[in-house]
């Protein structure tokens, strides 16, 4: 029915939307943390000032916190 489709179309226009602000947030933690490259303080938490641990920047670079305060900003 006519119904069903505008319904799937609004669904994947929503999925559309809800992938182009992700990517979107992603660019912009990838540049946060150029730019922390650029002021020299990439690899410092931005909550504690503590060294962000090596198995965190391997897996997300752009992280800008350490373990500790990711798990207590959950």
């Amino acid at each position: 029915s006519t119904f069903d489709e505008e319904a799937d179309e609004a669904e994947a226009l929503n999925n559309k939307l809800v992938a182009q602000r992700a990517l979107k947030d992603r660019l912009n933690e990838i540049d946060m943390a150029l730019n922390r490259i650029k002021l020299g303080t990439y690899g410092a938490c931005t909550k504690c000032g503590k060294e962000i641990e090596k198995e965190i920047l391997d897996l997300v670079p752009e992280s800008e916190l350490c373990g500790e305060c990711k798990k207590n900003s959950l």
